[in-house]
């Protein structure tokens, strides 16, 4: 074999390449925690699995942000029209609300067992109140009551006194007339207003 294949180049050795890429921007997305001590150079071509990481990651964020926004305008929306008030019964005070249409109708549904009309009226009353009253001493009632359960809160109606009831529920239906005032349709022009809306909608 010739000795001239051994023969070393008199030509310096080419330097390698160096890439100043700098610290990573907060903003940037990271397909992986192998890119986050350095960001890819520039004219560097993501392969087909790092982007569909990417979009998935994309995908992922907006879907989370849509959630919690779509959440936050139902509870907006199921709350409009709904109506509070504070009323005090020798030093404690009890907060009355308006009612939600499912709750409304579980109260109505609650009298069909009655025998007379006597018993509807007393049940109504104390099925109304037991949906109504949502807080005791500024105290959510479930915390006053010791628990959650809907019983606590009809048993808490029956142990009140007669006077104190018919207080509390003539406060209610006040407060219940007042939406009716504040959102309700008032007049035939109001009705006929809102039905040409629905028909342009």
């Amino acid at each position: 074999m010739s000795s001239s294949f051994y023969k070393k180049s008199s030509e310096p050795p080419t330097p390698l390449r160096e890439f100043n890429v700098g610290e990573p921007d907060d903003d940037q997305p990271t397909l992986n925690p192998m890119y986050r001590a350095a960001q890819p150079p520039p004219g560097y071509e993501l392969s087909a699995a790092e982007r569909e990481e990417l979009q998935q990651r994309r995908r992922g964020s907006k879907e989370e942000k849509m959630g919690d926004y779509a959440k936050k305008r139902i509870e907006i929306l199921a709350n409009i029209g709904r109506l509070t008030k504070n009323v005090d019964m020798e030093g404690i005070t009890f907060s009355l609300r308006t009612l939600k249409t499912k709750e409304a109708r579980a109260t109505t549904m609650s009298i069909f067992g009655c025998v007379n009309d006597v018993d509807a009226s007393f049940e109504i009353r104390r099925q109304t109140l037991a949906r109504a009253i949502y807080e005791i001493d500024g105290q959510p009632t479930e915390t006053a009551l010791g628990g959650d359960d809907f019983n606590l809160k009809l048993q808490l109606v029956d142990d009140m006194e007669d006077v104190t009831i018919n207080k509390l529920y003539n406060e209610f239906n006040t407060l219940r007339n007042e939406v009716q005032t504040k959102y309700g349709l008032q007049t035939e022009q109001e009705v006929k207003e809102v039905l040409e809306d629905i028909k342009k909608s």
